[in-house]
């Protein structure tokens, strides 16, 4: 997943059923987790930084680890891996392909990317399905 080249700023807001176990978090008994953490980082090669932060909510305070969290580090289009997977991921069911053709998106000069080949202003504008974004951001890092 490149964690290692990247930095992330990931916010996870895990939910969990009555009947699994909550966690341990900062505050809960988890000092050790935001190390062990950090140690899988140890042996990657080159210069890494990472953030995973879950804000508090009713299971409990919030949680934070990070290594190097504020330094920025080029992550070039392992972002796009992620977006794409935690979209997937929301939208799983039988018919994820339909949701994903007929979900439209509008398109202006709010939504591009600098250097985009495809959607791209001043000429943005109109509805385009989520998939066909999808496949620009992964084709054309648009």
């Amino acid at each position: 997943m490149a964690a290692a080249t990247a930095s992330l700023g990931l916010i996870v807001q895990p939910s969990f059923g009555d009947s699994a176990p909550h966690p341990p978090r900062k505050g809960q008994g988890c000092a050790g987790l935001e190390q062990e953490i950090q140690d899988l980082f140890t042996d990657l090669p080159g210069y890494k930084a990472f953030k995973i932060w879950a804000p508090a909510n009713e299971s409990g305070p919030e949680f934070l680890a990070e290594l190097h969290g504020a330094k920025r580090l080029f992550s070039a289009s392992t972002n796009k891996a992620f977006i794409l997977c935690e979209r997937l991921r929301q939208l799983d069911s039988p018919d994820i392909d339909d949701q994903l053709a007929a979900h439209e998106l509008t398109l202006d000069h709010t939504v591009w990317s600098l250097g985009s080949p495809i959607f791209n202003p001043p000429d943005l504008s109109g509805l385009v399905s989520e998939r066909t974004a999808m496949e620009a951001m992964v084709i054309h890092s648009d």
